[in-house]
């Protein structure tokens, strides 16, 4: 299950998002509320979450040192950005800070959903890749280990006499690409 936090400094605001939004049927979690924006960086520090849905006008929020902040502390979440304006400059700014969602306006909670949903099948997709390259990995690392005693077998044994043979043999048993040299 993914973990966000919410933080606006609105606490009606918070509360609602929380009730308005089928947070279980999303796969995802509210692991903390803020107020504030330094209180929002204390959350992020202390839960590491996956989500984190920042308004824009949060007290002391500095967008662009706030992510730096959880970056540099290896917290790489997704953001969403509540109650956006249209400024061309309120846009850029959030494009600058890697921002992944930004809804403008009174917070919709169909749209939140969507971010959301969106947000969450990107981080499953990752986690998944990430897991497949794993798994590619320790197939990699046990297939070497058997290349080489093949390899070594062969070698005492002396029937390493056709270095093509031997090539294509490993080839086809493991489904590699060796050539000469």
């Amino acid at each position: 299950m993914l973990r966000a936090i919410i933080a606006n400094d609105k606490k009606k605001t918070n509360l609602m998002l929380q009730e308005v939004i089928n947070w279980n049927a999303l796969g995802i979690e509210i692991c903390g509320m803020a107020d504030t924006a330094n209180e929002a960086m204390e959350l992020i520090l202390d839960t590491m979450p996956d989500i984190v849905m920042l308004h824009l006008r949060l007290s002391g929020l500095n967008m662009p040192d706030f992510i730096r902040t959880a970056e540099e502390s290896g917290i790489f979440p997704a953001y969403i950005i509540l109650g956006g304006t249209r400024s061309f400059e309120s846009v850029y700014s959030a494009l600058k800070c890697r921002v992944d969602e930004y809804l403008i306006g009174q917070v919709n909670p169909i749209e939140l959903s969507n971010a959301l949903k969106k947000i969450s099948d990107r981080k499953i997709k990752e986690e998944k890749a990430a897991e497949s390259e794993q798994r590619e990995r320790r197939m990699f690392d046990m297939n070497k280990s058997i290349i080489r005693k093949h390899f070594i077998s062969n070698l005492l044994s002396g029937n390493i006499g056709d270095a093509m043979g031997t090539i294509n043999k490993l080839n086809g048993m493991f489904l590699f690409n060796f050539r000469p040299g």
